[in-house]
């Protein structure tokens, strides 16, 4: 009696977890980005100064299944993506993405003439701040990718999209801001830090066995001879910006 029981709650329990859905792992995106300029005391928010010059490390996720709200098929509306935006300099910084938006300039002709991935991030909650957002985006050359879909993976991002910006703005608790960029912001030209997206030594070595692998195994098969088909890329998509930077 208790086998069977056991036998049909393990048979529940299979059934029950085919039944669940799949959620992707989220896209994860190092960024890479070049400080322009800079304006107030940034030692509230990071602990640290950020001047012109500085080189500041990040990372942007999402989740790339995530419904796309907009009928339109060359503008993707993603919200919410699902993500966060993470700056690693001083004390650290993590927001959340509100959305993202993906833009194909070919169907609808954008005055941008730039395909766009563009998105936001915000926060309500950081002490002593009424809120921090941020704008950022990466642009490609029109045409160079077809669609409204977003990107899959960082690859693809570096593939078609040949320059980004970033914009931060902050807002102090109980301090006038001199401007409409708030009591501290800074703006400058992001990248995918392809650095931190290459994989580590023991992926590599993982990638590598497995194609030793592969080659092996073709070289014991006398039968016949076995020919990998080519791919080819998909067709080029692109995006359309609406940060407006001061890194055109």
């Amino acid at each position: 009696m208790g086998g069977h029981f056991a036998a049909a709650a393990s048979g529940g329990l299979l059934i029950f977890g085919l039944a669940l859905p799949a959620f992707a792992d989220p896209v994860r995106v190092p960024i890479v980005i070049s400080v322009g300029s800079s304006q107030g005391d940034m030692d509230p928010l990071f602990g640290v100064p950020i001047a012109a010059g500085d080189v500041l490390h990040g990372a942007l996720t999402y989740d790339a299944s995530a419904p796309d709200l907009s009928a339109d098929p060359a503008f993707g509306l993603y919200h919410p993506a699902g993500g966060s935006l993470t700056l690693d300099v001083g004390t650290g910084l993590t927001l959340n993405v509100d959305a993202l938006n993906v833009i194909d300039i070919g169907p609808i002709h954008s005055v941008f003439d730039l395909d766009t991935f563009v998105g936001g991030a915000e926060t309500n909650s950081f002490p002593g701040f009424d809120t921090i957002s941020v704008d950022f985006d990466f642009q490609g050359p029109p045409e160079s990718r077809t669609g409204d879909q977003l990107p899959r993976n960082a690859a693809e991002i570096v593939r078609f999209y040949e320059r980004g910006s970033f914009r931060l703005t902050a807002f102090q608790t109980g301090k006038n801001p001199p401007f409409d960029d708030g009591t501290q912001s800074f703006v400058g030209r992001m990248a995918v830090d392809q650095v931190a997206a290459t994989p580590e030594p023991a992926s590599l070595l993982l990638i590598a066995t497995g194609g030793l692998a592969l080659v092996r195994r073709a070289r014991q098969s006398t039968a016949k001879r076995v020919t990998l088909p080519l791919t080819r890329p998909p067709a080029a998509a692109r995006f359309d910006g609406a940060v407006d930077s001061d890194f055109s």
